[in-house]
């Protein structure tokens, strides 16, 4: 399965996210507005796009969506020939800067619509709440963009506002996460397997998806994963004997699952992946509440500004003692300047 995966990073964070990817062993390739976003990485030059006459975007969406519009047959044209191959194809970026923002939705919408023998997922990044008022604002226009695409299937949403504060760290754990994943069929016993097939219904299904783990009995979310929504379709389970995750255990959180695949490996704590979860709407409309709060603070300290004004008088004995200058003095230019020159 991991030799059908690529990941797509666009933006510096998205960047950040493909090349946490690579590290695990997946194919990525990067899409910038501007080459500082990703010379800090190793990665071969022929695994680079940057957009032609692009300086960055600014964290202007609009910027980014019209150099989009501008070279999409050039970006679809360079995927599709440089990897042909791959069926399942993940979008990562941040919703809240420019580069990412603006690109992801539009590509995603376009290449998922005309490419429906693929699979068009994505890794989308949440700001943190001490972001500033333009980040946050920019997550919820992306967002709105997300939740009109029809054919995109996975979806993964990272939340910078999680107790893992080291944002390179949740990539990390992401990418660890997403690579024991699709490892799942690897793990074998006589109780019980995930094959290809079931593994394969699983990428493709349609939604939000997280990963846990069994804490002490109950079910532990990712603390990487931006809070979700409790509708869940199906799951995979790959348990140990001592701490067994069952579909109870998945209820205490979430909505029991449609279908359920089971694997066994007693050599590691119990996992599993929820999947077809509704959109992290709750965290998004938090961020909403956030602006409307950063915008008071921001009125107040303007009203402020706009107040203070000075009533300071010069005393007498300054004005008594300050030369004015006669509005009507007359001098020759010429002659004034060349009093300088001598």
């Amino acid at each position: 399965m991991k030799e059908d995966i690529l990941f797509i990073g666009i933006g510096q964070a998205g960047s950040n996210i493909a090349y946490a990817l690579k590290q695990k062993g997946f194919q990525t390739f990067y899409i910038n507005s501007t080459n500082d976003d990703v010379k800090l990485l190793e990665i071969p030059d022929n695994l680079k796009y940057h957009i032609p006459g692009a300086t960055g975007c600014g964290r202007n969406r609009m910027k980014a969506l019209n150099y989009t519009k501008e070279h999409f047959n050039n970006i679809d044209n360079i995927i599709m020939t440089k990897f042909p191959m791959f069926k399942h194809i993940y979008i990562c970026f941040s919703t809240g800067g420019g580069t990412g923002s603006g690109i992801s939705p539009a590509l995603l919408s376009v290449l998922s619509k005309k490419y429906q023998d693929k699979n068009l997922g994505y890794v989308a990044v949440l700001p943190k709440s001490s972001e500033s008022v333009d980040v946050k604002t920019n997550a919820i226009e992306c967002y709105k963009q997300l939740q009109s695409l029809e054919y995109t299937t996975n979806n993964f949403f990272l939340d910078n506002n999680s107790s893992v504060t080291d944002f390179l760290e949740i990539n990390k754990i992401f990418a660890d996460d997403f690579d024991k994943f699709v490892n799942i069929i690897n793990n074998k016993s006589t109780k019980g397997n995930i094959d290809d097939d079931e593994l394969e219904k699983l990428i493709m299904t349609k939604g939000n998806v997280v990963f846990a783990e069994n804490i002490d009995g109950h079910l532990q979310v990712s603390p990487v994963f931006s809070k979700c929504e409790k509708v869940c379709e199906k799951a995979f389970i790959i348990n140990n004997k001592d701490n067994e995750i069952t579909i109870d255990t998945i209820s205490e959180k979430f909505s029991k699952p449609i279908r359920v695949f089971t694997g066994y490996n007693d050599d590691v704590n119990s996992y599993a992946g929820l999947f077809g979860l509704n959109m992290p709407t709750s965290r998004v409309l938090e961020l909403q509440e956030e602006i409307l709060k950063d915008n008071e603070i921001i009125k107040i300290n303007q009203e402020k500004r706009n107040s203070q004004k000075l009533d300071f008088v010069i005393p007498d004995t300054l004005k008594e003692n300050t030369q004015k200058v006669s509005q009507s003095a007359t001098f020759d230019l010429e002659s004034e300047f060349d009093a300088f020159l001598l």
